[in-house]
């Protein structure tokens, strides 16, 4: 497996993007010389494959800008990154760190996406009684419109208690 020393999961959590300090255009190159796997024309999809999920990037080719990002959760078992961790299941963000960056929760049809205030939305499914991530996204106000749209809301005064504490 081809490991990046550039891609870290920690940096997009907490930025919301996998490169904050970098130049648009740099990241680009970046990710078009680096990745493991492309798709697509025009607008290109490139990933890295890294424990546990893959980073992905939606590139503009003729831009030459990355449009979005995001990470995808393929086996949350092997995943080592621990800020990665601190978010593998439902619970976990709830009671966790990233507790304070919950501006909303939507939930339908066995899915819950929570919307953090740093613009990340980190979608779950339902696998038994757990809630376990499938994909985080990056910045994208028309997927979040799409989730306002399509799931109803859940009151944060019911997944957060009384005193603020997780419930």
């Amino acid at each position: 497996m081809k490991k990046s020393k550039r891609i870290k999961l920690s940096v997009f959590l907490k930025h919301a993007t996998f490169f904050p300090d970098t130049p648009p255009r740099q990241a680009c190159r970046f990710v078009r010389r680096k990745a493991d796997m492309r798709f697509g024309n025009g607008f290109v999809m490139y990933s890295f494959r890294l424990p546990g999920c893959h980073a992905a990037f939606i590139v503009d080719e003729q831009a030459g800008r990355i449009s979005a990002e995001q990470i995808e959760i393929r086996r949350p078992q092997k995943i080592r990154s621990k800020a990665l961790r601190a978010v593998l299941n439902l619970k976990k963000l709830v009671r966790g760190k990233y507790r304070k960056n919950i501006a909303a929760l939507y939930r339908a049809d066995g899915e819950t996406v929570s919307f953090l205030s740093n613009g990340l939305n980190l979608h779950y499914h339902r696998s038994g009684k757990k809630h376990l991530p499938s994909l985080i996204i990056g910045p994208h106000e028309a997927s979040r419109e799409l989730v306002r749209n399509t799931m109803r809301p859940l009151p944060l005064k019911r997944v957060f208690g009384k005193n603020g504490k997780a419930v």
